[in-house]
């Protein structure tokens, strides 16, 4: 199964509340961050995990803001269908730091 998100645009502004340009210019190496979201069955987001490089230039700090960005502004859209039997559903996305740095998610 494969959730769209409510708004796409909030993943985007979760990401500039907590990265400047200037750092994610300096990202860009790493080419990328995956994103798992846990997603509650109403679409809200309870909680994320990061797959990012083994030696990652971000800090500890830097994911926990983008993390609480994420779970204050992001949201998925869950069918009543989908929800049976159900108490989280997991949504894997990756997110390119060239793509950012476009304005696009």
């Amino acid at each position: 199964m494969s959730f769209p998100f409510t708004d796409k645009s909030k993943l985007l502004k979760a990401f500039t509340q907590t990265f400047s340009t200037e750092r994610i210019k300096q990202l860009l190496p790493e080419r990328r961050i995956d994103i798992t979201f846990y997603v509650s069955p109403q679409g809200k987001v309870l909680d994320v995990s990061f797959l990012v490089n083994k030696n990652t230039l971000l800090t500890a700090t830097e994911l926990e803001a983008l993390e609480n960005a994420i779970k204050a502004t992001v949201s998925f859209k869950i069918q009543l269908q989908d929800t049976k039997e159900h108490d989280f559903f997991d949504v894997g996305y990756p997110v390119i730091y060239e793509r950012l740095l476009k304005g696009t998610i």
